[in-house]
């Protein structure tokens, strides 16, 4: 009888051992689509996973049964399936951006010497919900949870600059009573200055709010890439000189964009960010701070130049809508290609500047000024023609795309001297 028991107990910790290592190879196949992206097939799961095939499919039908991955029946294919996103969101959930922004804080303050501290929007305010106070005999004071204005100081200014612009509006609506002489009060030079902010990618801030202090601020995202807190770097302005502050611009982009990256934020791969001005010898905006819609439409301009057509069809939306001088309007990228194969045999875009607004219904509107170099079908060269493009994005992708430029009055002005 109990040698039963004891070969009993052997078979059962072989047999959790067995299922310890099925569960590890399962976790291995759901963390696979983690690692390559999109979806893949049994073929490419054995290889990658040095597992045979048999084993593999069991593993994902298993998955697949559970929804945590999803089959493509025709193409005998799989992706990540609905149970696996309701883990990502649950996880995303828990994600508590006062535990994951203190270290980075901390970092900043001990960096600066000045106060750092993380405010996010309530109604038409916004709060402070974390703080690491400087060690300076004067310093500047953040008292948590106080209601402050939205509009006057780089701490509210940097979070409204992102808001919906219904919201913005309706805050601007409300009033913006001068708490110092150097609050703006004036709607449309605050709505300038937010715009500055939005191509910019921080706020910086002078006696707007209270006399004598200074501030310079930065956005903080989370993985649906929405503004959900404010990281900002202030102190006594008589300390924050102009020079300092442009150097703190810097770190608290970096510390914005650390904490944005512990929320699950990624940003678009090897994209220029947005804050407009000049372009580099290769062609590319030269910009100080990221935005999330400038920078998706510079990668797309990107693969579109060295005519990747299938990555940048990816920063489409299905609907897209891409317009030509002449109202001539095209649904995809190939059309796009074609149109252009009609008016040049070769051009190319020198970028000069980029301006991002808010749009209505959740958009946002990029603009993209330069100028052109090439050669018309007829073989004339032309240099220095004016264009526009014009971005409308929502939701991470180009929903529309509006062409604009000179080449005709270019053409009828060569004409004219030809004649």
């Amino acid at each position: 009888m109990f040698h039963i028991v004891k070969h009993g107990r052997a078979m059962s910790v072989a047999s959790a051992g067995g299922t310890a290592r099925a569960v590890e190879r399962a976790l291995d196949v759901l963390l696979a689509f983690a690692d390559q992206g999109g979806d893949l097939g049994i073929t490419e799961l054995s290889r990658h996973l040095g597992l045979p095939k048999p084993t593999v499919y069991r593993f994902v039908e298993a998955l697949a049964r559970r929804d945590l991955l999803a089959r493509d029946s025709q193409r005998r294919r799989y992706r990540l399936g609905l149970s696996a996103l309701r883990l990502g969101s649950a996880y995303l959930r828990d994600l508590d951006v006062r535990r994951v922004a203190l270290p980075v804080m901390q970092e900043l303050a001990r960096a600066t010497g000045e106060t750092v501290d993380l405010n996010i929007v309530r109604g038409y305010h916004r709060v402070c919900i974390e703080k690491v106070e400087s060690d300076q005999a004067i310093r500047h004071f953040v008292e948590l949870g106080r209601p402050l204005p939205l509009y006057a100081g780089a701490s509210g200014k940097v979070l409204l600059a992102w808001m919906e612009p219904a919201d913005m509006e309706a805050v601007i609506a409300a009033g913006l009573p001068p708490l110092t002489p150097r609050t703006v009060t004036d709607p449309g030079r605050l709505r300038a200055d937010l715009a500055e902010i939005r191509r910019r990618g921080y706020a910086i801030s002078v006696g707007e709010r209270v006399a004598g202090a200074s501030a310079v601020s930065a956005p903080v995202r989370d993985a649906s890439r929405r503004v959900v807190a404010g990281l900002t770097i202030s102190g006594p302005t008589y300390r924050l000189t102009p020079t300092r502050l442009r150097r703190f611009s810097g770190l608290v982009r970096r510390g914005a964009a650390k904490i944005s990256a512990g929320l699950g934020y990624t940003s678009p791969r090897a994209a220029p960010s947005a804050s407009g001005g000049t372009t580099t010898q290769s062609g590319k905006p030269d910009m100080a701070a990221a935005d999330e819609p400038a920078s998706l439409v510079a990668r797309f301009l990107e693969l579109s130049a060295q005519r990747r057509l299938n990555e940048a069809s990816a920063f489409l939306d299905p609907r897209v809508e891409i317009v030509f001088p002449g109202n001539i309007r095209c649904s995809s990228l190939r059309q796009m290609a074609d149109a252009m194969r009609q008016r040049y045999r070769w051009v190319r875009k020198r970028i000069r500047r980029w301006d991002v607004l808010p749009g209505t219904a959740g958009t946002a509107i990029v603009y993209c000024l330069g100028t052109l170099h090439g050669e018309d079908p007829a073989g004339r060269r032309f240099k220095g023609v004016r264009f526009i493009d014009r971005f409308e994005v929502r939701d991470g992708r180009i929903v529309r795309h509006e062409v604009w430029n000179d080449l005709a009055e270019h053409g009828r002005k060569v004409h004219r001297k030809e004649s």
